[in-house]
Order: structure tokens, then C-alpha cells, then sequence
């Protein structure tokens, strides 16, 4: 391919050189921002007993979580980052899904066995959007946590009386 060459007068006014400022505004896509609440034991803390906790999630964010949103539930995790904590430490799981903008949803988790072992405290945590799949404006309000006590039983007492012989 050939290039054209046009004939001019004058070939010196052809370029320009002057100073340009250029502005860029970037504008980030509105985002959900999924928040969890305060974690509520239902049941007794009760060694091989069912537990029941419950705990609000809200979409705080500027639009629909459209996707569907997983809420984990864990028992003494053994390791927690400031925003989540290894899916694979979970005892329990629900999902939810189209938590619209300025909602908020009762989750319930329940451990159907329970616990084999229930020491006298208990660290259990919560996190919304466990499964790290919905970018979030904010991902730093996805966990919560709770410490439960237990108080174990008094044991039962004996009252001894003088054996009488006849």
C-alpha cells in the first residue's frame, strides 16, 4: 500500500505543540454493601444438644445484592482476618439471595448435634457473604463474633444423717 503525499504551500504549519491538561474523573460502579449484626444464641449451650443462633444481615450499599449471598456460622475458629475467616472452619451455613438496597434480613443457623464438647466459653462468629463472592463497598462489616459462657451444673447435694442402730 502506497502512501499519498499531498503537495502543500506551506508545510510548516502542520503541527501545533502546546501544552494540554487533560482532567479524568473515575467513578466507581455502585456496590452492595452487605453488614452483619449481633450474633444471638436461641438454645442452651448444652453439650450434644441442637443450637440455634440467629443474626441480621443488611444491604447497606447502593444497590441489590442480586447474587445469591451465603452467612456462615463458626465455632472457635482457629484462624480469623479482619475480613473473613477460611470457609472450611464453617459449622454451619444459610443463603439468601436479592437482599435489596436498605434491607435487612433474620438469618437463622442451626447446629443440629450441637457440640460433642462445650467448654465454659465459647467463641462463635458470623460472616455475611462467606463464600467472598459479592464485591462490597465496604468488606470490613462482614464478620461478627460473640462470646458464650456456660456456667456447669451445680452438682447435686448429699445430706448424710447419723446412721441410728437398735
Amino acid at each position: 500500500m502506497a502512501l499519498q503525499q499531498l503537495d502543500e504551500a506551506d508545510d510548516t504549519n502542520n503541527v501545533i505543540e502546546d501544552d494540554v491538561t487533560v482532567s479524568v474523573t473515575l467513578t466507581r460502579a455502585p456496590l452492595p454493601d452487605l453488614a452483619i449484626g449481633e450474633l444471638e444464641l436461641l438454645t442452651p449451650l448444652v453439650a450434644n444438644q441442637p443450637l440455634t443462633f440467629t443474626v441480621w444481615i443488611t444491604n447497606t450499599g447502593t444497590v441489590t445484592a442480586s447474587e445469591t449471598v451465603s452467612v456462615a456460622l463458626f465455632i472457635n475458629p482457629s484462624e480469623v482476618y479482619t475480613t473473613h475467616i477460611p470457609l472450611e472452619q464453617s459449622a454451619a451455613s444459610a443463603a439468601v439471595a436479592n437482599l435489596g438496597t436498605g434491607t435487612s434480613q433474620l438469618i437463622t443457623l442451626t447446629l443440629p448435634l450441637g457440640l460433642t464438647d462445650v467448654p465454659t466459653s465459647t467463641l462463635v462468629y458470623a460472616m455475611v457473604d462467606s463464600g467472598r463472592t459479592t464485591a462490597e463497598t465496604n468488606e470490613t462489616n462482614n464478620l461478627t463474633s460473640r462470646t458464650f459462657t456456660t456456667t456447669p451444673p451445680i452438682p447435686p447435694r448429699r445430706l448424710y444423717l447419723p446412721l441410728v442402730v437398735r
